[in-house]
């Protein structure tokens, strides 16, 4: 017969394992005993199939198309789990078996389920109940291994966190000491978290703290740069806190240094790692992040556009974009301005840095400009022609199928036609579907800025009343970037703002 072999290990954080290759070894030998011919070889690793792993197993798809192909007879694996820990999976391949080749699952220690039989379809569905009964224990035993962990201040695992040691491990990889993880300071990496607060306190910001590190070649534990809200996370990290109090039963060294603080679901834990900040040091800083966070009120999608040209302003002496940001004047007021923004998040030069625009003429001078470009019947034209067939009515017909779709699938669960496991994977399949007809239809719709009369008099009697997102759509229509040229522009009074149109170019669309 031909035999495809299939092995797949859940976890292999350092690639150092070769428990795929033994399965395969086992599955090699097996087949040969067998005098079977291997015409497939599918290896998963560090991947789960457990229900709660979202990872895709691109070697069992491989297998699954196989065996859709019609080219294997009998799967080896050496054991069940290896295979299947979900059942929806294997009833795929049961429903595959009377129209294919396939016809048994074997394990290497000769459990065979012969899937053309109702006796070797109810041992495999068996034995993946089986597995996913194991898996959900395993589950559940974790959570708690790791609420015991929290709970004796113990880390949670992972990568080494910034300042500390890592793991003790054997030759192996197997961590030798949980217990020790992390206690161990590596005073480099505290040494530059403390001048870190030192800066922030004495009023440095992130980025300006991040750019020095970038040029002084500092790293993070994988040996990436630092980027400026990585490295706020870090700092601002509750790990870094003295607690001040003792773990009964757990504490190292006989307490000879003040604890750090493990967090887990919201709860404040003493760590068995030391603190670096103080909790005043870091209230102090909190404060300040905070004090920064609300100079920017409305900030978030929920508030809406600020401001309307944002995506289109260039800068017309290095060409980056321009961006919408706020500064605070001598009377306390703020002005809305467009800037060459210098720095990106890693701290490195995107643009100059040199040209700014007040936000506030920039955009009523562009407004003004497509308003009055909408009276030229070339563009009133332009914009009537139909570039494409309009496929409204399609996208609206494809989403409503979807739903009815996903409504008859309902209506076939509650009938009885449906098993849930069938019902609760094609209901997935089907919301999927109706998920991406809906965003079809939605950016589709974003296109063709709904509600727009290209009427000039209407226009301007509507434009107030449209919002910023609407407007922006409208101006994108025409414009298709504006360049603010380097100069003086203050020099100049447009409309009581000092303001000259002259150092403004519009590329445009029409």
């Amino acid at each position: 017969m031909d035999a495809a072999l299939y092995a797949r290990l859940s976890k292999n954080r350092r690639g150092l394992s070769d428990n795929v290759e033994i399965q395969v070894a086992e599955g090699r030998a097996y087949a040969d005993d067998k005098g079977w011919q291997i015409v497939f070889v599918g290896r998963d690793d560090d991947i789960s199939a457990s229900k709660f792993s979202t990872k895709p197993r691109p070697d069992y798809e491989r297998l699954v198309t196989a065996v859709e192909a019609g080219e294997i007879e009998v799967i080896v694996c050496t054991e069940m789990p290896r295979l299947y820990r979900r059942l929806e999976e294997l009833l795929e391949l049961i429903r595959m078996a009377p129209r294919t080749r396939l016809r048994a699952i074997w394990t290497t220690d000769d459990m065979g389920y012969d899937l053309s039989t109702p006796e070797g379809i109810h041992a495999a569905v068996a034995a993946v109940n089986n597995a996913m009964l194991e898996s959900a224990k395993l589950s559940k035993r974790i959570k708690r291994k790791k609420a015991a962990h929290a709970r004796q201040g113990m880390t949670s695992g992972g990568p080494r966190p910034y300042g500390y040691e890592g793991p003790i491990s054997d030759k192996h990889g197997n961590i030798i000491n949980q217990e020790r993880i992390g206690v161990e300071f590596v005073p480099g990496e505290v040494a530059i978290l403390v001048e870190a607060k030192d800066r922030y306190l004495t009023g440095e910001t992130i980025r300006d703290i991040v750019r020095d590190y970038y040029r002084r070649g500092l790293r993070g534990t994988a040996g990436q740069p630092w980027r400026v809200e990585n490295f706020q996370r870090l700092l601002f990290h509750r790990r870094y806190v003295i607690g001040g109090q003792h773990i009964e039963g757990v504490c190292l060294d006989d307490c000879v240094f003040p604890h750090g603080i493990r967090v887990h679901n919201g709860a404040e834990y003493p760590a068995v790692w030391p603190g670096i900040f103080t909790r005043e040091e870091w209230d102090r800083m909190d404060a300040r992040r905070r004090a920064r966070a609300q100079r920017w009120p409305g900030r978030g999608r929920q508030v809406g556009r600020k401001y309307l040209l944002t995506g289109l302003v260039f800068c017309g002496q290095c060409g980056a974009y321009m961006v919408g940001a706020r500064r605070q004047l001598e009377d306390g007021s703020w002005q809305r301005r467009y800037r060459c923004k210098k720095y990106d998040n890693y701290g490195q030069i995107v643009g100059c840095g040199k040209i700014f625009r007040g936000a506030d003429p920039l955009e009523a001078w562009i407004t003004e400009a497509v308003l009055y470009r909408f009276s030229s019947p070339e563009v009133i034209q332009a914009l009537a022609e139909p570039e494409e067939e309009d496929r409204t009515d399609e996208l609206v017909t494809a989403y409503q199928a979807a739903k009815d779709n996903l409504d008859q699938m309902v209506a076939d669960y509650a009938s009885r036609l449906l098993t849930r496991e069938q019902f609760a994977r094609a209901k997935g399949i089907a919301e999927g579907e109706v998920e991406a007809a809906r965003d079809a239809l939605s950016k589709y719709q974003s296109r063709k800025v709904p509600g727009l009369r290209f009427d000039p008099v209407k226009l301007r009697e509507e434009w107030d009343g449209m919002g910023p997102d609407m407007q922006h759509q409208v101006i994108a229509l025409l414009v298709e970037k504006v360049i603010c040229r380097p100069g003086h522009p203050g020099g100049h009074t447009w409309r009581g703002w000092r303001f000259d149109p002259a150092y403004v170019r519009v590329v445009w669309r029409v």
